[in-house]
């Protein structure tokens, strides 16, 4: 086991989630814009920026999975330095998480409205023709068009 290693990992792993989350807060503003172009765009960079972590976390993966053995074999000092890294790293991809799930909700509540309009302006149209067509039509069914 590396201690170099997993601190480098650890690092690159914070400031990447770092990128994502900064990435989070424009996605949210491009949602809220109803920039979708744009949101593209960041969703690219969001899954190069993924794909980069997963390669972190598969190093990462077994010693997290072994901490308290590993641990008892690095000084106390660079044992908590990385804790606090490993601490660090597990509030940004809350953030994320949480940014990502608020973000699901505003996408989910504008579905509604706009299923919601469409319902009104396919009622509103319907009301309109039958209504068109009751104002219009003669006895026998068809309009009298003939004035």
């Amino acid at each position: 086991m590396d201690v170099e290693q997993i601190n480098t990992d650890v690092s690159a792993q914070i400031d990447l989630y770092a990128k994502l989350l900064r990435l989070c807060e424009l996605q949210h503003t491009l949602i809220e814009q109803e920039r979708t172009d744009d949101l593209m765009v960041v969703l690219q960079r969001r899954q190069a920026i993924v794909e980069a972590l997963g390669a972190i976390e598969q190093r990462l993966r077994p010693i997290k999975q072994e901490w308290p053995s590993v641990a008892g074999t690095i000084e106390s000092a660079t044992r908590a330095e990385l804790e606090g890294k490993f601490a660090r790293s597990r509030d940004l991809l809350m953030q994320i998480t949480q940014a990502d799930q608020d973000d699901a909700l505003v996408l989910q509540q504008r579905k509604i409205s706009v299923g919601r309009q469409l319902r009104a302006t396919t009622s509103g149209k319907l009301t309109n023709r039958n209504y068109a067509a009751a104002a219009y039509a003669t006895p026998g069914g068809r309009m009298d068009v003939s004035h």
